[in-house]
């Protein structure tokens, strides 16, 4: 099912939601943060320097690679 939004800026949003992708990116959290970094809870997590320092590029290949964020001119 395709959900479309606007973003703060009155940009049209949109990407393919499914189950499949919410088990791909479950399992892309999975190894790919909390194994990777060995931080399993929310205090490790914030208190940790690696889960910080690399949560942004983790957040980025999940936009990127896995939902694919389609964004257009809302014009």
């Amino acid at each position: 099912m395709k959900i479309v939004f606007k973003d703060k800026y009155g940009d049209n949003v949109s990407f393919e939601d499914s189950p499949d992708l919410h088990k791909r990116v479950f399992d892309f959290l999975m190894e790919n943060y909390f194994k990777k970094y060995d931080c399993f809870f929310g205090e490790g997590i914030m208190q940790s320097d690696d889960p910080q320092i690399y949560a942004p590029e983790v957040l980025a290949d999940i936009a990127d690679n896995l939902i694919k964020f389609e964004v257009t001119d809302s014009e």
